[in-house]
């Protein structure tokens, strides 16, 4: 039934009226003519039925024959709603050119879509996608894309893998971060551990090579304490091999920060501007006002595209957020100076003895009349050893190790 309706509505259909003259011989003629004539409904005057548009014109003769009076009721089809149309050429032209528009504009790129990238990542690549010339409203090719494709990789060495598909105006762009890079051990180069730092070492484990220093011994930045080689005492021969080891040591590192009473400080003064900018492909129309800049001001950049109450368009948007900042002297307080300068010991603290632990530390504040001296004496465990290219000038040890060294 729904299909009927369907075929009806797209082919027209006309309710036809019949009154007066030999209104049953004029539906037998019909029939014996092969029209469709469906739902008749008789009436005081005669009847009324449905019979398709395109058969219509042929019931005025049976109607002249059998001395009947025919006329429409009701029309309904496609091809009536658009007959008020049909003398205006200019909309059927405008829609032919639109539909024209919209194959043409398959080549532009209208949306960029991201796959399996955070939020931030995204927003990273999309503003370095901008810059080299792919954003809605450009019209890449296959050859261009490979070669900004090849671009980013080597100039972003976190993505392990970009690729770029475009179909029908969406970009689809698809990113692998890459793994931390493991260490590769070369076991065929030989190596020595070094300290790197003063201390006094608490840990020796060797997994390969030969100990020179022992626990409790003291060393110095340099100082050899695994080395790659050494010299059989008994047969005069010279073992080489590669040195492994986890080093541990004692250290003990003094901390000094100064802080002036007067501080400067940068802060925003509240005059802000907004700049926005449509690019369209290769051409740039400017959607604001040239003012000026103010004296001292900072800058931070947007890139989206053109998606007016959710809808795509072949077009990009740029703000450039501008915010005045300024300069200005504080007068910092004793208690505030400290506070500051502890502070940055103990940011510098936290970036030297990241994988170290702190046993004991001692602080030391003196005061004077333009600020305050910090310092911190820290006495911290922590991994001090360092593999490098042996020193050809440093003679070789002599002692024989036992085999458990090895």
């Amino acid at each position: 039934m729904a299909k009927t309706s369907v075929w009806s509505w797209l082919l027209g259909v006309v309710r036809f009226s019949v009154e007066g003259g030999a209104t049953e011989r004029f539906l037998n003629e019909c029939m014996a003519a092969g029209l469709s004539v469906s739902r008749i409904k008789a009436n005081t005057l005669g009847f009324t039925a449905w019979i398709p548009a395109r058969q219509y014109h042929c019931v005025h003769k049976f109607a002249y024959k059998c001395r009947c009076h025919v006329h429409v009721d009701r029309k309904i089809g496609l091809r009536f709603r658009f007959h008020r149309y049909r003398n205006r050429l200019g909309i059927a032209c405008g829609l032919i050119f639109f539909m024209l528009i919209c194959w043409w504009m398959q080549g532009y790129i209208w949306t960029v879509n991201y796959y399996n990238l955070p939020a931030q990542t995204a927003a990273r690549l999309e503003e370095k996608l901008f810059d080299v010339g792919i954003a809605p409203g450009v019209r890449p090719d296959s050859d261009s894309l490979n070669l900004i494709r090849q671009k980013l990789l080597l100039e972003n060495p976190e993505f392990s893998s970009l690729s770029f598909h475009f179909i029908k105006g969406r970009l689809m762009v698809e990113a692998i971060m890459r793994d931390a890079k493991p260490d590769i051990v070369d076991n065929h180069t030989p190596m020595d551990i070094v300290a790197s730092r003063e201390g006094v070492l608490e840990v020796v484990e060797v997994y390969s090579g030969y100990a020179v220093r022992s626990v409790g011994q003291s060393v110095m930045p340099g100082d050899v304490i695994v080395s790659h080689t050494y010299t059989d005492q008994l047969s005069g021969a010279t073992v080489t091999g590669y040195a492994r080891a986890r080093i541990v040591a004692r250290t003990l590192t003094t901390y000094r920060c100064e802080q002036p009473y007067i501080f400067e400080a940068k802060y925003p003064t509240g005059e802000e501007e907004s700049y926005l900018t449509l690019h369209l492909g290769e051409k740039t129309v400017p959607l604001y006002r040239e003012q000026e800049l103010p004296a001292n001001y900072q800058t931070s950049r947007r890139v989206a595209a053109a998606a007016p109450m959710g809808w795509s368009f072949p077009a990009a948007l740029e703000w450039q957020d501008v915010t005045g900042v300024t300069t200005k002297q504080i007068q910092l307080t004793p208690e505030q100076a400290e506070a500051r300068a502890k502070y940055l010991c103990q940011a510098q603290i936290a970036a030297t003895l990241a994988n170290g632990d702190i046993i004991k530390a001692d602080e030391k504040v003196e005061h004077s009349d333009t600020g305050v001296v910090y310092s911190i004496t820290v006495e911290a465990r922590e991994e001090i050893g360092k593999t490098v290219v042996p020193d050809p000038s440093v003679p070789v040890p002599t002692p024989t190790p036992t085999p458990e060294t090895w």
